[in-house]
Formats: structure tokens, sequence, C-alpha cells
């Protein structure tokens, strides 16, 4: 059948025209068996909660398998520092101890005294190079997670809470051990104050000197801790913001 352009008829049976909305693919057999009805919207549902379902779960366990790897290699490198730091704590805390103990029995050994504070402040700068080594092995761990992961920004500011969390504990070992310093400080100038008392026992000229010298580079130290926690702090502040 022919049809004239200008004719109101369309060129085309209303039975054969095309349809707006396509017949999707039909639903599979189990899912027609359960549900007998129209339910290919549900299908459809389904379908779309268990592909979310499926990506997010795979997004967090290679999150979480990126987290461990990372998290490994962290606690690899901050074991020792740990390590360390405890060694210093209850070296910092026996010698308190000794040095009260030195006061209240008006004795200062002043030759174990030496020894052991040269013992103590080796560890305690191999303390304050291994926090360096941890911000450095930290930096670089978050600059590759930067440009290798995928999903930059919130797997980013993820692993910083993470990492925040995990360096405030260390801040706060830091602040207990320059409070411990500086009650060593004060200790150490309490104790040269008593040697050099005339109520006591007048040591000789090398224990003075020997106990100004050791204070002298306990306040060194002393200065030297607070700095570095303060400038690693404001470090991190930074990096975080």
């Amino acid at each position: 059948m022919q049809f004239e352009l200008n004719s109101s008829t369309p060129p085309y049976p209303y039975s054969a025209r095309p349809k707006i909305f396509f017949t999707p693919t039909p639903a599979p057999i189990v899912w027609r068996k359960l549900f007998p009805h129209n339910t290919y919207p549900l299908h459809r549902l389904a379908h779309l909660i268990l592909n979310t379902f499926l990506s997010f779960f795979f997004f967090f366990l290679s999150f979480f398998l990126r987290l461990f790897l990372y998290l490994s290699i962290y606690l690899s490198i901050s074991v020792s520092f740990f390590f360390f730091l405890f060694l210093s704590f209850f070296l910092r805390l026996f010698l308190c101890l000794s040095i009260s103990v030195s006061l209240v029995l008006r004795l200062f050994p002043s030759i174990y005294l030496s020894i052991y504070l040269s013992i103590y402040l080796s560890i305690y700068h191999l303390s304050i190079y291994s926090i360096i080594l941890l911000d450095l092995s930290i930096y670089l761990s978050i600059y590759l997670s930067i440009y290798v992961s995928p999903f930059r920004s919130i797997y980013l500011s993820i692993y910083l809470s993470i990492y925040l969390s995990i360096y405030l504990s260390i801040y706060l070992s830091i602040y207990l051990s320059c409070f411990l310093s500086f009650s060593l400080f004060l200790t150490e100038t309490m104790s040269v104050f008593f040697l050099c008392s005339p109520a006591s026992t007048m040591p000789g000229a090398f224990d003075v000197c020997t106990s100004l010298f050791f204070l002298a580079i306990r306040a060194c130290s002393l200065i030297a801790a607070v700095c570095h926690s303060l400038g690693t702090l404001t470090t991190s502040r930074v990096k975080s913001s």
C-alpha cells in the first residue's frame, strides 16, 4: 500500500509503529519460578544491589589489603623506635630513682653515673635518629599512596587519620620523655647544688666538673628533644592540613 506525502494517515499502520520502550531481556528461569508475576523491576533492582555490594566488597577488600601492607611496613620500621623509646623511658626512670637515692644518702656516684649517662645518651640519640627515619618512611609511603591508589582522596584521608592516630601516641610518649628529661634536669641541678653546699661532704674537683658537664649535656639534649618534638608536630599538622 502506498501513501501520499501530504496525507493525514501515517506512512505505516498503527500496529507496526516502533515502540518507545524496548522490551528488555527476560528474567532467568529461576527468578520466574520464584516470582511468577511481573517482577522484572525487582530482578533489575536485585542485580543493582548485587553489583553495588560486590563493587564495595572488592573496594574494601583491596583497601584493607593495601592498608595491611602499609601498616606492616610501618610497624616493621617503628618497632625499633618503640623498643628504644621504652628502653629510654625505663633508663630515665631508673636514673631519676638513682639520683633521688643519692640525694637522700648524700652520695654521688659520679663514675657510675657518667658511664650510665653515656650509655643512656647514645640510646637516646639513636631513638631520635629512628624518629627521623620513621618520618621519612611515612612521608614516602604517603607520597606513594597519592600516586598509586586509584581512590586518592578517600584513601589518603583514611590513611592519614590512621597515621595521625598512631603518631599521636608516639608524640604523647615523646612529651612524657620530655617531662622526664625536665625532671631529670631539675634533679641533676639539685644534686649539683647539693654537692656544692658546705653542709655535705665536699667532693673532688673531678666530680663537680663531671656533674656540670653531664648537666650541660642533659640541658642540650632536653632542648633538642623539645625542639624536635615541636618541629615534627608542626610538620605533621601542615602535612595533614
